[in-house]
């Protein structure tokens, strides 16, 4: 469950990186979203425009983006999807797709917001 941020946190949100027990994902739109447990690294595939131009410039075209929140909270600055953070990437990627199918999976069999496709 989450938490409120402390009045006395300038944070406008909830603290829920460290109370989770799996890796986090969320589809919005075209956009993709894949984050490790700790909440230091986030995926994002296909994004949609950022909050601000400093986003809008760094992350341009499909991906995948890793970015990590520690060290770059405003997500302005990608990493590296090859060389050191291959293995990492591959591992999210991996996992954002299959988390993509269970949620589709969802749509057609559970709430049946989705027709089977043929």
């Amino acid at each position: 469950s989450l938490v409120p941020v402390s009045s006395a946190d300038p944070s406008d949100g909830a603290e829920v990186t460290p109370r989770r027990a799996r890796p986090m994902g969320w589809l919005y739109h075209d956009s993709m979203v894949w984050m490790t447990v700790t909440g230091q690294y986030k995926l994002v595939v296909d994004p949609g425009p950022g909050q601000c131009d400093a986003q809008n410039d760094t992350v341009t075209g499909v991906g995948p983006y890793l970015f990590d929140l520690w060290d770059d909270p405003t997500e302005t600055s990608p990493l590296a999807t090859d060389g050191e953070f291959a293995p990492l990437v591959e591992v999210m990627y991996t996992e954002l797709l299959a988390f993509n199918t269970s949620v589709a999976m969802s749509q057609v069999n559970e709430s049946q917001c989705l027709e089977a496709s043929a």
